[in-house]
């Protein structure tokens, strides 16, 4: 039986957060690959690679700035490979499409099979939102209804029953109140500044569950834009991410109240020890504690933490080919 092979398009890697953790799995992984970076400019890291004959004419000489793309694309499928192989093998990641059936429908079961994990590995379909350019968009909504009225009026009307109709419907329709972009921006500038959600939904019948990772702009392989352009924002083509598990609400909320001490009377002091000095800076203190819980209420409208959901760190996001050598 011929061996599937597996093709990545890596779409996004975390460098950093990738060569910490396969350091501490491996030990002096670091130091070896900075070097291997730093001499980056050497032909010699292209024939360590095996990739040298290939490449060295296309790049024609000392052309140093596409021989280091080449070996940073090397160095993160090798890394992604080992850490997800590692992980596995350690028990601490989990790969939902090797433990559930595509078909699986309860949430339930769903957590149960990722509690005890560390590491999670999802492919799915899946969304890029990015909050930044709705922010842009929004901003210049009312310019571009104006522009696109504009067009249709040119191309559109043919006719003076045709015109009569569009002009109608114009003053029908009502622009974005200043009021409302306004306050979006707003919106946006205090909880999701570059903010750039991916959800992967690994199951169609179960939508509700998401796996939901922010983006870092700088750890994109490409170009932000390229990678809207190729897949688009909703991408017709299964995604895989993996990540390290960051929040995995209960259904119930949190088994613990960090805020619990609050609602009590009792500042923890012994009145009959403590002077008044004392008690005051503790009532101070609850006191600005207490604004902590009203601020997480705002932010919890913008962080979308909320069962089923599983919310990850991602390292690495990346299209997923598996394919078979043919029989010769």
């Amino acid at each position: 039986m011929s061996k599937t092979i597996e093709v990545r398009d890596i779409i996004y890697f975390d460098l950093d957060k990738a060569v910490s953790l396969l350091s501490q799995i491996e030990g002096g992984l670091t130091e070896k690959k900075s070097k291997t970076l730093e001499t980056s400019t050497d032909d010699r890291n292209l024939r360590t690679y095996g990739v040298s004959s290939l490449f060295k004419g296309e790049f024609g000489g000392n052309s140093n700035e596409k021989i280091s793309v080449l070996e940073t694309k090397v160095l993160h499928h090798d890394i992604l490979t080992r850490i997800e192989g590692n992980l596995a093998e350690l028990g601490m990641l989990v790969d939902l499409k090797k433990v559930l059936s595509p078909d699986t429908k309860d949430p339930d079961e769903i957590h149960w099979a990722v509690q005890e994990f560390s590491y999670i590995k999802v492919e799915g379909w899946g969304c890029f939102e990015d909050y930044g350019r709705l922010k842009n968009i929004m901003s210049n909504f009312n310019e571009l209804r104006k522009f696109i009225f504009k067009c249709s009026f040119k191309d559109v009307c043919s006719s003076e029953d045709e015109l009569k109709k569009l002009v109608k419907n114009e003053m029908k329709s009502e622009k974005v109140p200043d009021w409302l972009i306004e306050g979006m921006e707003l919106w946006i500038n205090i909880f999701m500044k570059e903010r750039l959600n991916l959800r992967i939904f690994p199951f169609v019948d179960c939508p509700d569950v998401q796996v939901i990772g922010n983006l870092k702009q700088e750890c994109f392989v490409d170009d932000l834009n390229h990678i809207i352009y190729s897949y688009g924002s909703k991408p017709n083509k299964n995604l895989t991410v993996f990540g390290i598990i960051t929040s995995l609400p209960e259904e119930n909320g949190n088994k613990f109240d960090v805020y619990e001490d609050l609602d009590s009377e009792d500042t923890g002091i012994n009145d009959d020890e403590a002077s008044d000095d004392l008690e005051n800076k503790a009532q101070f203190e609850k006191s600005f504690r207490a604004l902590f819980p009203a601020k997480d209420g705002l932010e919890s409208l913008s962080t979308f933490h909320k069962f089923p959901r599983i919310i990850l760190n991602p390292i690495a996001v990346y299209r997923s080919i598996e394919g078979k050598p043919s029989k010769s």
